[in-house]
């Protein structure tokens, strides 16, 4: 029997069988990136090696052309005739290229037929693993989305407000610092519409629900990984933080602010004359605006990503309609980083003191 219990005891190590949701889910995520990278990998070989047989195709072309040639000389010269083409030593090396080549893409050729094999393999592999990601996720919903606790960055969140630069601005020597200043409602930029975060994005799931059950307070978009975001809206970065890897997503992680979040921005401003708030989830750790920055339409945020609670490349998108002043929401923020605005995270289409939660179809 000890043979046998010394098998058992090797396939449960090299095959763990993760217990709870979150360990099953990190675990899919693990195989789906190692067969990402795999098919990557693959797919930039069959590249490699297309542009090499490629390029052997050319020479043997050329070394062809060469010997047809080097034959039209020599029926010139058994005639007498002069030639300036070719002689015997060039055609026996143009032979010679054209073998070697010919030879070198058959090797290409059966190594192109390997490396296809693994490439659809690990194809398939990903999309089995993806599967079982989302079914988990499906019979899961109680898991998704934020949750209230956890911890923010300070280096991360709007510093202050009073005796600071104008907007966006900062002091030379305190450039570790994002402090912004106002003095009016007025001097937030201002948008007259929306525009939309992604360009060829797919919505995913939409607000208050996913499609499957269970709560969802935001709009997903799906786009690839590294996808570049654009402001929607003219405005202040009020948060910005990169805290853990691009893809590092699982269901049940709550790593980044709020709990789950994973790198994310939360941003302010007016469009067509009435504040909003609106923040970013799951993105890459390619973030390229900091708080205290002051951002026009359409500029470049963020690349997109598959961090914290997360299944698959997706950015999270949260709207709020604000019910006070702007001065007054940035005052709240830079002391609470609450990206809810004291909606929480446990209900749909909830208002507070300071903004109401909406539906980004709404507005996108």
């Amino acid at each position: 029997m000890k043979p046998f219990f010394q098998c058992a005891c090797l396939f449960f190590a090299l095959f763990p069988n993760p217990q709870t949701v979150a360990e099953q889910s990190r675990f899919y995520a693990q195989q789906v990136q190692q067969y990402t990278q795999k098919e990557k990998s693959s797919w930039s070989a069959m590249k490699y090696l297309a542009q090499k047989k490629e390029a052997n195709l050319r020479s043997i072309q050329e070394a062809n052309q060469t010997i047809e040639l080097g034959k039209i000389d020599l029926i010139c010269q058994q005639q007498g005739k002069s030639t300036q083409y070719t002689n015997e030593k060039t055609i026996k090396s143009a032979f010679y290229i054209r073998n070697k080549n010919d030879k070198h893409n058959q090797k290409i050729e059966k190594v192109s037929a390997k490396i296809q094999n693994e490439y659809e393999e690990a194809c398939r592999q990903k999309e089995v693993f993806q599967q079982k990601q989302k079914e988990l996720f499906e019979t899961n919903p109680a898991l998704s989305g934020f949750r209230s606790d956890g911890s923010y960055s300070k280096e991360a969140l709007l510093s202050g407000m009073q005796d600071l630069p104008s907007i966006g601005g900062m002091y030379e020597d305190e450039v570790d610092l994002a402090c912004v200043g106002f003095d009016s409602f007025n001097t937030i930029p201002s948008s007259s519409s929306f525009l939309a975060p992604y360009e060829n994005a797919i919505v995913s799931a939409g607000t208050w629900s996913y499609p499957q059950g269970g709560l969802h307070l935001g709009m997903d978009f799906a786009v690839d990984l590294y996808s570049p975001l654009q402001a929607p809206f003219a405005g202040l970065i009020l948060y910005a933080n990169a805290p853990v890897p691009s893809d590092n997503g699982y269901l049940g992680n709550y790593c980044g602010w709020p709990a789950g979040g994973g790198n994310t921005i939360c941003m302010i401003g007016i469009v067509d004359g009435k504040g909003y708030l609106m923040s970013f989830a799951h993105l890459s750790n390619t973030i390229y605006v900091r708080a205290g920055q002051s951002v026009n339409q359409g500029d470049l945020l963020a690349l997109s990503g598959n961090s914290g609670n997360s299944t698959g490349p997706h950015t999270h998108i949260e709207v709020f309609s604000l019910s006070k002043d702007i001065e007054e929401v940035i005052s709240y923020f830079k002391d609470t980083a609450d990206f809810s605005l004291m909606n929480g995270w446990d209900e749909a289409n909830t208002c507070s003191e300071y903004a109401c939660r909406i539906q980004p179809e709404t507005i996108f």
